[in-house]
């Protein structure tokens, strides 16, 4: 029986707009400097060699309806260096315009998840922040599990969090009863303060993706493992509940969500349906006796699983970007065409790349978008 210790799932949305883009000025009124290369560059200058900054120190007399602090998304480690393609990175420059590198916000209130239903007995930790681009945001939410649980019990959880509403905010002051949320509920809780706080406000006029970006993957076990070629029936349906919580059950045939990491090796593979991901790691899982006297196997599942989040909301936001652009080609200022050409770059050269991502960077609504990006360079004086 495979009985699982430790899960991370993540969840993260992408949020465009082209508030601080679509005039050859960013507007008077805008909380940061998002607007421009020279701006984007000076607040990531102030940013980048200090401690997370509070917001009110960013844009002083103002109080934050949900933002607490912003610092730099990105650290020294190979996530980045291979996405800048700088093994020198963060010590050389940061380049966060050219590069599209986001910006980290924290939010005041912390979250909780409270199992009303009784029916999970390991802990969940919830860890949310949120991703700031010039041209939109990403809210993550990370969500740890520990405690013994099964596969089912797993797919139950995923379910649970996005029909039911098991997610509180800290309690207010006032003492009224905290406000409940679903995963999609929390994040649009989420956007309206990262409206306020950073760009418009009613003026943002974002659009969003229907889907989420959602990774699963296992970091601990005990026992046996899930073999592809010997699942049952059931076993199938609970991976491919995992990766679609929401409305009818996957159609196709089990196989067609599937792809093996490593030819012909059945317990290392990803579960694949749109934005979501399972990820199964074998020989991460039972690692050699100097991996696992190190801890070093289970850092590399962490890392993996967050620089699949990572990379997939990057390449989502760009995509995104440039079909926000191609419906408002008649207002493309000169910062906005900047970001296109590097954004365009960016999908057909992402540096970092996974198997994960390499499917969403082949499908034929990239291919479309890194086009868009020729012809309105085309068309630019």
């Amino acid at each position: 029986m495979t009985t699982l210790t430790e899960t991370m799932v993540d969840i993260a949305d992408c949020h465009t707009t082209l508030y601080y883009l679509k005039g050859t000025q960013p507007p008077a009124t805008a909380p940061l400097s998002l607007g421009s290369e020279q701006d984007y560059e000076a607040l990531h200058n102030v940013l980048s060699d200090t401690l997370p900054q509070p917001y009110s120190e960013i844009r002083p007399g103002h109080e934050s309806v949900i933002v607490n602090t912003i610092s730099p998304s990105y650290s020294d480690n190979k996530y980045w260096r291979r996405y800048t393609g700088d093994e020198s990175f963060p010590y050389s420059g940061h380049d966060a315009w050219k590069r599209l590198l986001p910006l980290r916000a924290s939010l005041k209130s912390r979250v909780k998840f409270v199992d009303s239903s009784g029916s999970f007995n390991f802990k969940v930790s919830p860890l949310p922040s949120v991703l700031v681009y010039p041209f939109g945001w990403s809210t993550w939410l990370s969500l740890r599990l520990t405690g013994a649980h099964t596969l089912e019990e797993l797919s139950r959880f995923v379910q649970y969090i996005f029909s039911h509403k098991p997610f509180q905010l800290e309690a207010p002051a006032t003492g009224s009863p905290p406000a409940e949320f679903s995963v999609r509920d929390y994040f649009s809780h989420v956007a309206q303060g990262i409206r306020a706080d950073i760009f418009g406000g009613s003026d943002t006029k974002d659009s969003s993706t229907e889907d989420l970006i959602l990774a699963t993957t296992v970091l601990a076990k005990k026992g046996g493992s899930p073999a592809l070629a010997a699942l049952s029936q059931a076993e199938q349906g609970h991976l491919l509940r995992i990766v679609k919580p929401e409305g009818p059950p996957p159609a196709k045939a089990f196989q067609t969500y599937v792809r093996q990491l490593i030819v012909n090796r059945q317990f290392e593979f990803v579960i694949l349906n749109d934005f979501a991901r399972f990820i199964w790691i074998e020989h991460l899982l039972t690692p050699n006796d100097e991996l696992r006297r190190t801890g070093q196997a289970h850092a590399w599942l962490g890392c993996h699983h967050n620089n699949t989040v990572r990379s997939l909301s990057t390449a989502l936001h760009l995509h995104q970007l440039i079909r926000a652009a191609d419906s408002n080609r008649k207002k493309l200022s000169a910062p906005l065409i900047e970001l296109l050409e590097a954004a365009s770059a960016r999908l057909q050269s992402p540096g970092y790349k996974n198997a994960s991502l390499r499917l969403f960077l082949e499908s034929s609504d990239v291919a479309d978008s890194i086009k868009k990006v020729g012809s309105i360079s085309a068309q630019t004086p």
